[in-house]
């Protein structure tokens, strides 16, 4: 007992010394950002800048919330949510019908549909983006917020080989005691399979969130005019403006749009990161 003991110490002190550099290497970008928020002209652009800043301020935010550019930022943040929110919903709904045709219904040519997502998984995103504004033109869906939400919600095989093992590893006991009481396929399917498969439909809408807040090439791509575009597209295209100083394009303006950017995934995290832990166990189950 005293030996296991000491090789898990032995392991700890091993082990926790890595992740904090690895996990150092994600946290700086996003310290510096905040730090920079805080911090005036002077002190942004001198020789050797300070991770804290030594003169705190809230100038940028004033910029940044009460400028010229606040209503171009509201519009972004307006077209970000309405985007993300129904892009999530609807890939929850698509994926997790499909994963649960994919786990429990037999019908001809299951599997290679399966397998069929499984290789879509392995391509690069730019590797098809031609081909998807070819459709999106021919469909008269391009520079759409509508457009864009179902090419969101399209794809996702990630999502549906996730909630397809979420549903395998549900025993399938439920399932004939529920036939053998009459069920239907449906009713199996939304009132039993479901409500025992919401951790992995929080960790699909997790993850649909995070990627698609942060999305940036495919929105640029199909979207054309400015007033359209979504955050991290647009974000760049700012001009925040003051009736005393005039054009701001400071560094700390900068950062401080980026972390109202980042700050709706973050939160969305910290409060969910739960239910994302245990969804993940129940859908890499293999």
């Amino acid at each position: 007992m005293n030996m296991a003991r000491w090789k898990k110490r032995v392991t700890g002190l091993l082990v926790h010394p890595i992740m904090i550099v690895a996990a150092s290497f994600g946290l700086f970008p996003f310290l510096w950002a905040l730090s920079s928020s805080f911090k005036g002209q002077r002190e942004l652009y001198t020789t050797l800048p300070a991770l804290f800043p030594h003169y705190f301020t809230l100038e940028n935010y004033r910029f940044v919330l009460a400028g010229a550019g606040a209503n171009q930022l509201l519009n972004l943040y307006r077209n970000s949510i309405f985007v993300t929110i129904n892009s999530v919903v609807l890939t929850v709904i698509i994926v997790s019908l499909a994963g649960y045709a994919l786990a429990r219904l037999r019908f001809w040519g299951r599997d290679a549909i399966f397998g069929l997502f499984i290789v879509l998984m392995f391509l690069p995103a730019a590797g098809t983006l031609m081909a998807q504004y070819e459709l999106m033109h021919k469909l008269h869906l391009r520079n759409s917020l509508i457009g864009l939400i179902l090419l969101y919600s399209g794809g996702g095989g990630i999502n549906l080989f996730l909630m397809r093992q979420v549903f395998l590893g549900i025993p399938a006991e439920l399932e004939d005691a529920a036939r053998i009481d009459g069920a239907s396929d449906l009713r199996i399917c939304f009132q039993i399979m479901m409500p025992l498969a919401t951790s992995g439909m929080v960790l699909v809408a997790i993850m649909q969130f995070i990627a698609i807040w942060g999305e940036y090439i495919v929105c640029l791509t199909m979207i054309d005019t400015a007033d359209k575009l979504t955050l991290s597209a647009g974000l760049g295209s700012i001009l925040f403006t003051s009736p005393a100083l005039g054009e701001i394009s400071s560094y700390g303006v900068t950062a401080t749009s980026v972390l109202l950017t980042a700050m709706p995934v973050v939160l969305v995290f910290i409060f969910l990161q739960r239910w994302f832990i245990k969804g993940a166990v129940e859908g890499l189950k293999i």
